[in-house]
């Protein structure tokens, strides 16, 4: 029977809703199957879901929940068969009591330690994708006078030349497109605005145009990714049981300058800082922050002292900030930015096996993957930093390299790409999969190291992309003069990296930085590539070799690992806190950091990982012993009784290694950047 959209089922409305039965069920199975992915990328900081609720719990959640297909009278069009399964598709239900479980450890410790109460003030920076995004596109008129082409009667109806599919705008004004189960709906059943309003413009990095998001406030924009799957719901309800209240939401797409240039996030968060302080006359403030949200904090601290920028005084940090808590941040980044962008893959999707990549590819391929991630400048901003001093180089041991007699040095190796090994592989040849991206005009075969992968990357992706990336990106190497520490400050590019912008000066010597992160994870370290050359032209296509395992390297499907915390490897988590802020190059007035490890726990055959246990990137959030070391710390109780470090990994040894390979002389004496001119 075929039909149009507004052809009545009939007779044929009684097999509509068996069939409407069956495809809400597929969905909703489709959608456990992608959050997992979402939930677990390693591009995306929300690397779990930190209920107790893998995807199959969370599938079996939603299908003893979902309700019987809707009754379908024999008026029914196909149009409205469409629109009734989406609207049916239903929330999940709650998972999370109230029950005073949800406020541990945090009223216990009140309990017990009348010195635990809201001392200082906070300031929570949460990571990427961490915070809800809401769609603002303003809708077109609906007086607009009609034309016989929909799609250009849309774009005549929006004066701003609107790329988005008809009645977009109208159907999600002021509906979250990210973070809230309306994300996945939006995605399966609306893929095209959904896609068109999480995309970016590739030559500014900011609006495209006719659409708009920005980031929701209030502490619900971070506190659930959707229902059941849980960011930063836990750390939130702890703090609340001691009195506090606060979130400092961002749209995590943009890059650090594009945050200012468009919402002015550094200027409101200047301010927030200063009232939430007094003024510098109360207490003073403790950041707060997970993941990428790091990064926007030690860019901020540049920002904020620079004549175009903050304009504020040289000791700002000093009179207004207590404390810097870097909760798993990747402040030397994450290698899995650079296969994310060459080829929108990574070790959660390289994983799945031929079905659920098949059902993955129809929804959200790798080209659209790589694509949407191109044009999001914080994608860029979480790429390695360091160089080869940090992450090594091709042919000899990496820092992190865990060398023994029989291990050949391979981390050095960022990706490796070889020809393809059997021409029927999937990820490269075949047409119908939809997944090859295609690759450079020479041989991309080659061993390519975190600094030679850059040039591979820009020839892949070109402008006008690289053009805004030489503008906007992230310096990503290393200071190897006095040169270059003395220009950071005056080069906005520099600030969040930790290896060339140093820290500002705190002659108060109050201010303290905690480092807490979770280990003993398999995460991300180094890519397998194949690449075949195409039948037309010169041009190749590539992806991760999935069909590459080799269990005594520690490598699946392509896919080398190290220890970490699931999304940033040991190395980016640990070294600054461990050792480099221990150089006065990058620390002038050598601000004690303390670390505080956490080791992710192995479940047994009949006993899962707790969320008082959980150590991986995100449900590190719902650590018991992470959050009573927090409360400790915004209580003031770190100023009387100091924390040791606490180190369960070979972070101590890793630093070691890194250190001896940094350029010479550059701590130049212990007087300050100030007192040394230099800002």
């Amino acid at each position: 029977m075929a039909l149009s959209w507004s052809t009545p089922f009939g007779k044929h409305a009684e097999q509509a809703q068996i069939v409407a039965t069956e495809i809400i069920s597929d969905i909703t199975e489709s959608i456990s199957n992608v959050a997992e992915v979402v939930t677990n990328s390693s591009i995306v900081d929300v690397t779990s879901p930190l209920s107790s609720l893998n995807g199959t719990q969370f599938l079996q959640a939603m299908r003893s929940y979902l309700p019987a297909a809707p009754p379908f009278s024999e008026n029914i069009t196909a149009g409205d068969f469409l629109q009734s399964i989406a609207s049916y598709i239903p929330a999940p239900p709650t998972i999370f009591s109230s029950s005073l479980d949800d406020f541990m450890p945090a009223a216990r410790l009140a309990r017990e330690d009348k010195r635990i109460r809201a001392k200082h003030p906070i300031v929570i920076i949460p990571g990427l994708a961490s915070t809800a995004l809401e769609v603002w596109t303003e809708p077109p008129a609906e007086d607009s006078p009609p034309v016989e082409d929909e799609s250009r009667a849309e774009e005549e109806r929006n004066p701003t030349g609107s790329r988005l599919p008809p009645g977009c705008a109208k159907n999600y004004f002021r509906k979250r497109m990210w973070g809230a189960f309306n994300q996945l709906r939006a995605l399966f059943l609306d893929h095209e605005c959904w896609l068109a309003h999480m995309r970016l413009d590739p030559e500014t990095g900011l609006d495209p145009p006719g659409a708009r998001l920005r980031a929701a406030h209030g502490l619900d924009a971070a506190d659930y990714l959707f229902p059941g799957y849980w960011v930063f719901a836990k750390l939130i309800q702890n703090l609340g049981a001691i009195g506090y209240d606060n979130n400092n939401s961002y749209d995590w797409r943009l890059s650090f300058p594009g945050l200012e240039n468009r919402d002015m996030y550094f200027s409101r968060l200047k301010a927030t800082i200063e009232v939430a302080s007094r003024h510098g006359r109360g207490p003073k403030v403790v950041i707060i922050a997970h993941s990428m949200g790091n990064l926007a904090f030690k860019h901020f601290l540049g920002w904020v002292v620079h004549s175009e920028g903050g304009a504020a005084a040289w000791d700002w940090a000093d009179r207004h900030l207590h404390a810097w808590v870097q909760i798993a941040a990747p402040m030397l980044g994450v290698p899995s930015a650079i296969p994310a962008l060459l080829s929108g893959e990574m070790r959660h999707t390289a994983s799945l096996n031929a079905f659920a990549s098949n059902n993955l590819e129809r929804f959200f391929s790798k080209v659209e993957r790589a694509g949407l991630l191109r044009t999001w400048g914080s994608a860029q901003t979480l790429s390695p930093r360091g160089g080869e001093v940090v992450w090594g180089k091709p042919g000899e041991p990496a820092p992190d390299e865990p060398l023994s007699a029989s291990t050949t040095p391979s981390f050095g190796t960022l990706i490796d790409v070889h020809p393809v090994r059997q021409p029927t592989t999937q990820n490269v040849t075949d047409p119908d999969a939809n997944a090859h991206v295609e690759g450079p005009l020479t041989n991309p075969c080659a061993n390519y190291s975190v600094t030679t992968a850059w040039p591979l990357l820009e020839n892949v992706i070109g402008a006008p992309t690289t053009t805004r990336w030489t503008r906007f990106s992230t310096a990503l190497g290393i200071a190897t003069t006095r040169h270059d520490l003395h220009a950071a400050p005056r080069d906005p590019r520099t600030w969040s990296n930790p290896l060339i912008m140093p820290l500002p000066e705190f002659p108060s010597k109050e201010f303290r930085m905690y480092a807490f992160y979770g280990v003993g994870s398999e995460t991300e370290r180094k890519y397998f590539y194949e690449a075949a050359k195409e039948d037309r032209g010169d041009a190749w296509t590539f992806g991760i070799d999935v069909g590459f395992s080799d269990e005594q390297r520690n490598v699946s499907r392509g896919i080398q690992t190290t220890d970490g915390d699931v999304t940033v490897p040991l190395i980016s988590l640990g070294y600054m806190c461990a050792k480099g802020w221990s150089h006065i190059r990058y620390n002038p007035s050598l601000v004690p950091c303390t670390t505080r490890e956490y080791k992710q726990p192995v479940p047994g055959p009949d006993a899962a990982v707790t969320e008082a246990e959980g150590a991986d990137h995100t449900s590190i959030l719902g650590n018991h012993q992470m959050t009573e070391d927090l409360l400790r710390i915004v209580s003031g109780i770190d100023g009387h009784d100091p924390m040791e470090n606490r180190f369960q990994s070979r972070m101590e040894e890793i630093a070691e290694r890194v250190d001896r390979r940094l350029p010479h002389g550059l701590d130049y004496g212990g007087r300050g950047l100030r007192a040394a001119g230099w800002i």
